[in-house]
């Protein structure tokens, strides 16, 4: 059921992504992914079937808003003569820490309590929102 939710919701993530970054614009998109992502593990801390449908449903934003935020940006302030190389550099920054994470993850969970890696995923991300709505000058 949780993994129906999410795959859902991406689907609705990826449909309406392009609106989305015309309306509002590549930054945004990616802050308000970014804060999807934090919600959702906020709502996993909670150990019941409601808040986890939630941050399903939450989580299934997160990533494809975040994503097509960076894609879309990239390729739209790359010279056509770097095309290939900036995204071949993107996807590489994207997906090659994915197994360490996994990795660090399983260790993280197998030590310490889930909620405590949750809440710390939660922090990381705001960080990380922050930083960008601080950098891109939104809201300035």
């Amino acid at each position: 059921m949780l993994t129906g939710v999410l795959g859902a919701a991406s689907i609705v993530a990826g449909l309406s992504s392009g609106r989305l970054v015309g309306r509002i614009g590549e930054p945004r998109l990616a802050v308000i992914g970014l804060a999807n992502g934090a919600v959702g593990c906020l709502l996993r801390v909670v150990p019941t079937t409601g808040t986890a449908l939630a941050s399903s449903l939450v989580f299934g934003f997160a990533l494809p808003w975040s994503f097509v935020a960076a894609l879309n940006l990239a390729q739209r302030r790359t010279p056509d003569a770097l095309q290939g190389r900036v995204s071949g550099a993107l996807m590489f920054a994207l997906f090659a820490p994915q197994p360490l994470a996994q990795g660090a993850g399983a260790l993280a969970i197998a030590r310490v309590d889930y909620r405590l890696v949750y809440l710390a995923c939660a922090v990381v991300t705001l960080i990380a929102g922050a930083w960008l709505t601080r950098r891109s000058g939104i809201g300035s």
